[in-house]
């Protein structure tokens, strides 16, 4: 993430995010109306050091981390309930839900609260990138991830968008929030 981008608020990087996507949008529509199709926007973000993107519908909003209160007989992978002006999110460790290794604790870490209306949850992710645009050209079609995508696959698409050598793989907030496991935190009682 660029040194200047850190330094700003999530709600502020936020609102540069719309404005720059808003700005874009305008100036395509007044070159002409066909260009716009051919675009993808979506929120990058990095999980256990590989680059993932979800649609801008989304995440409701990017936050920075702020105190957790510990929930008993839950699942390690939830970190908790945290206040956000005075609504109350639960946050869930990703990259341990995910059976990922843990990455060590860094400033870049922020939440992105998913835009599901049956849940208040925010994934910790370990750092996000911001707005990404990629072109058609850039969507290719991935019908089988590799092994070490094992864990997140079944909340994969089947679109992996190219930018210089990296692949950046879409990842669907949506399915992940309805998955049993992820709405299901509680410690089985045996």
């Amino acid at each position: 993430m660029r040194a200047d981008l850190r330094e700003l608020d999530p709600i502020t990087l936020l609102q540069q995010m719309e404005r720059a996507v808003l700005a874009r949008e305008k100036a395509q529509s007044q070159a002409g109306a066909g260009e716009a199709q051919d675009q993808w926007y979506g929120i990058g973000y990095m999980i256990n050091n590989k680059r993932f993107v979800s649609p801008l519908k989304h995440v409701r909003e990017v936050l920075l981390h702020s105190h957790v209160v510990d929930v008993p007989e839950t699942r390690s992978w939830l970190r908790g309930l945290a206040n956000s002006r005075g609504n109350l999110i639960t946050v869930v460790d990703i990259a341990e839900f995910l059976q990922w290794p843990l990455p060590e604790n860094s400033d870049t870490g922020r939440w992105m609260l998913i835009n599901d209306t049956r849940l208040n949850c925010a994934i910790a992710v370990q750092e996000v990138i911001g707005l990404k645009l990629f072109r058609d050209s850039q969507i290719h079609a991935c019908e089988k991830h590799t092994s070490d995508l094992k864990p997140v696959a079944p909340f994969l698409t089947s679109r992996v968008f190219k930018e210089d050598s990296n692949d950046w793989y879409e990842l669907d907030l949506m399915m992940l929030s309805k998955h049993k496991t992820f709405v299901n935190a509680a410690l089985q009682s045996g």
